[in-house]
């Protein structure tokens, strides 16, 4: 049970988990020895901690993790031209001109702050004098797909301050509460969170007071925070309310993670990958759309029915953005740490295990094939922008719960 179910998942979590703190700052001291690991493991398994192995030691094999004074000791940087390469829409924002009310805040006109360069996390002095920092890292999707097990894992490394939010990892707030969305209950009136309220969930008081002198740079802030919200990797349904979108256009022209980019150009994303199918199976479990694997294969149908007659006359884009077509749809689509503290995060059991699982039976033959099917172009395009052919998931025999 350990090496066929267990390892395989928590070795990529822990393969994400190194390279982030990598990101995080440069040692020469970490190295890991795929021996270390005491019990047989299966081919898959040792595959993937080898790789840990070397793309591990490659990247701290190049010490020169301090590049130049103006990003000295991994503080961020003020924006410049070379960060938002890239990012020529923000060209075609007019601020200056009479912009519609919606009900959420106008960020995308926001005047983008000038982070401290002696803070790792970006922090800036709101009025001159009280500190407010932005989430250094996210963990935006993909749901279902063991996002609060890896945020969990993360939070053992002392320089993670966890937030203030649903289980010390999500806020709610870009794709849902900004718009006053509650959730998944877009029919359910709620209060409008702002900016002001989202940064009030990040510690910058513990921020501040952690304080380590180096020599010949001085006083320096090392502690970073993020959050995890894996809904703003695909709910998009509110981007008619973001001012500079054309109401009555049929597909956006900004969402709310241009939003997110504009104010915070160098959050460090995560994303996690999931087999779509069996992603699907278990998010359908979790939000209680049915409780059997005949429900499912039933709604499945009616899922793609809906969706093949949407996209007769319109896009898909168009079709996902759509909120009454995404209600309709019950089937949504360092300092390094020691290598004995990465072993515990490894060895850690599941922090969310769906029980509900363990009576629906698996996804039926019939589901499978028509799934497998209808994913089949995105995940042949997914294969292609990563490289790699494993994101087809055409030899995945596990379900992971």
């Amino acid at each position: 049970f350990l090496k066929n179910y267990v390892w395989p998942f928590t070795s990529i979590s822990l393969l994400t988990v190194v390279i982030f703190f990598i990101t995080l700052q440069c040692s020469s001291d970490l190295s890991v020895d795929v021996h270390l690991f005491p019990f047989n493991l299966s081919n898959r398994t040792s595959n993937v901690l080898s790789e840990i192995s070397r793309q591990v030691n490659t990247l701290v094999y190049n010490k020169t993790c301090i590049e130049s004074n103006t990003n000295k000791h991994g503080g961020l940087k003020s924006t410049t031209a070379k960060v938002l390469e890239g990012m020529e829409w923000e060209n075609n924002i007019d601020c200056t001109k009479h912009r519609r009310k919606t009900s959420a805040e106008d960020l995308l006109c926001l005047e983008r702050q000038t982070f401290l360069k002696n803070y790792r996390n970006p922090c800036y002095y709101e009025n001159n004098s009280t500190l407010r920092c932005l989430p250094y890292f996210q963990i935006f999707g993909v749901c279902k797909s063991g996002t609060s097990d890896l945020f969990k894992r993360m939070l053992k490394h002392p320089q993670i301050v966890p937030n203030n939010g649903i289980l010390k990892k999500e806020t709610w707030f870009w794709t849902w509460k900004r718009h006053g969305n509650e959730g998944f209950h877009r029919d359910v009136p709620g209060s409008i969170m702002m900016l002001s309220t989202f940064l009030d969930l990040f510690d910058a008081k513990t921020i501040q007071t952690n304080i380590v002198y180096i020599k010949d740079y001085g006083e320096y802030h090392p502690l970073v925070t993020g959050h995890g919200d894996p809904m703003d990797f695909w709910d998009q349904a509110s981007w008619r309310d973001i001012p500079q979108n054309d109401q009555n256009a049929d597909e956006p022209v900004y969402t709310d993670i241009h939003v997110i980019r504009h104010l915070n150009p160098n959050l460090k994303l995560i994303l996690l990958l999931r087999d779509p199918v069996e992603r699907l199976f278990s998010n359908y479990l979790h939000a209680s759309f049915g409780s059997t694997a005949d429900e499912f294969h039933k709604d499945v149908l009616l899922s793609l029915d809906l969706l093949r007659n949407c996209t007769r006359n319109r896009t898909m884009r168009a079709c996902l953005y759509t909120p009454s077509i995404l209600g309709s749809l019950r089937t949504p689509i360092s300092d390094a740490l020691p290598m004995k503290d990465l072993y515990q995060i490894a060895q850690e059991g599941h922090y969310y295990i769906t029980m509900k699982k363990s009576i629906s039976g698996n996804i039926l033959y019939e589901s499978r094939v028509l799934l497998n099917e209808y994913f089949r172009p995105y995940k042949e395009e997914l294969a292609q922008m990563l490289g790699n052919k494993k994101y087809l998931w055409d030899d995945k025999q596990i379900s992971y719960h």
